[in-house]
């Protein structure tokens, strides 16, 4: 497995976990689950889950394409969930006076959320990262023998210093 690879895994297997982690905490309630919320029905969490299992296909297969698509849909659904999270509890602190405003302010975002937040760069990152090219040529060179620089197996002239050069191939005979 290369970098790549290990990233996209990495950022996938975290935002996996961050879903089932809780994202926001409540005071005396508690933390609340990205994938079963409070109320029985099925959470957000569900989808960014799927699409961050797509993207962990993607990165074993080394599908740069698919790995950034799941990338950007779990992280679209993500954004909006948390942008509507922020703004329904700045609505109601706003609204709120002593108590409840208190608990209110004290309500915040939990483990899961940082997770899946650090998992989505990770995705991105791996989605992004150039594949290491293996130059396997490396092992087919040799020196040229009048300037010492290294040219091809196959070469006839070195390019460096324009002296003729017997082939490997030739001189091995």
């Amino acid at each position: 497995m290369n970098s790549k690879q290990i990233t996209g895994l990495i950022g996938s297997v975290l935002v996996i976990a961050g879903c089932f982690l809780p994202i926001i905490h409540v005071p005396f309630i508690g933390g609340i689950s990205y994938i079963l919320p409070p109320g029985g029905e099925i959470g957000d969490g569900v989808f960014v889950a799927a699409f961050a299992l797509l993207g962990l296909v993607a990165a074993i297969r080394q599908g740069d394409g698919v790995l950034l698509f799941a990338t950007i849909f779990a992280g679209a659904i993500f954004a909006y969930s948390m942008s509507t999270f922020i703004d329904l509890l700045s609505s109601t602190s706003a609204e709120s006076d002593g108590l409840a405003g208190a608990l209110m302010s004290a309500v915040g975002l939990d483990v899961g959320a940082a997770a899946i937040t650090i998992g989505l760069i990770l995705m991105l990152v791996g989605s992004m990262m150039r594949k290491q090219v293996k130059d396997d040529d490396d092992e087919a060179d040799r020196q040229c023998p009048y300037c010492a620089e290294m040219i091809r197996d196959e070469a006839v002239i070195c390019k460096h210093c324009g002296s003729e050069v017997a082939t490997v191939a030739a001189s091995s005979i």
